[in-house]
């Protein structure tokens, strides 16, 4: 079983190709359960899979409790949702409100790009993201500071878009996950995913992060910004050598 200490609640976005009748499966199964609150769905320009009569749709659903995420991610993809590579899967975390300078810094966002690549070296769906066009894994020194700085819509299209902060569901978005063939492999994924933030939120806390100590709350936005502009080559070519390490 997987142990969250700093995922305070989870938000999955399901890409993907449904018809009308699994889709009304699924809306019942949602009213059933009284979460409905915590449930959307729209269509996606970006997406499109063949032979359905929703063929670009995405279907969106958060909760405190990971096992409910879980629970009608499992149902979607068993009653009738399918992926294909114009899929992308996003999660959405929220996070103590102080943490969150701490995944804005170099060490959490290449950590994070690091441990991704040694998961799934074996996998070119997976690495093939770190190229996507919604998601690319490079110039990402400007993207971040334009991000912090909330300047600018476009420059959420990275691995990690803390521009979903200034909106209104508040939360930490990670676009990098590929389409999945089934629930089995997307349980995978996220089970993956909710183990490495938080082991590196917790290598964050247990790092001397700043060369002074700071209230994690009241670092300035310029000194963020001055990290990535000062130390981002350094920190960057390390973390991609595996050199860089959090202890």
């Amino acid at each position: 079983m997987i142990r969250n200490k700093y995922i305070k609640s989870l938000g999955i976005e399901l890409e993907g190709g449904i018809e009308n009748a699994d889709l009304k499966k699924i809306r019942n199964y949602v009213n059933k359960r009284g979460l409905n609150d915590f449930y959307a769905e729209s269509e996606d320009g970006s997406v499109y899979v063949d032979d359905f009569q929703n063929s670009g749709f995405e279907i969106k659903f958060w909760n405190k409790k990971i096992s409910e995420v879980k629970k009608i991610a499992k149902f979607c993809f068993e009653n009738g949702l399918v992926q294909n590579d114009s899929c992308g899967n996003h999660i959405h975390i929220r996070i103590d409100e102080e943490l969150i300078p701490l995944l804005q810094l170099p060490s959490f966002y290449y950590s994070f790009i690091k441990e991704y690549k040694k998961e799934f070296y074996y996998d070119y769906k997976y690495l093939n993201r770190l190229s996507n066009r919604y998601c690319p894994a490079y110039n990402l020194t400007n993207k971040i500071i334009k991000q912090i700085q909330k300047d600018g819509y476009s420059f959420r299209y990275a691995p990690i878009n803390f521009l979903s902060l200034s909106e209104s569901q508040k939360t930490i978005e990670f676009r990098i996950f590929p389409y999945v063939e089934d629930y089995d492999e997307y349980e995978n994924m996220l089970d993956w995913f909710i183990m490495v933030v938080n082991k590196l939120i917790k290598k964050q806390l247990n790092s001397k992060v700043f060369s002074k100590n700071l209230v994690f709350n009241s670092v300035p936005l310029t000194e963020i910004v001055n990290y990535y502009v000062f130390n981002f080559e350094d920190i960057y070519f390390k973390t991609l050598k595996g050199q860089y390490k959090i202890k």
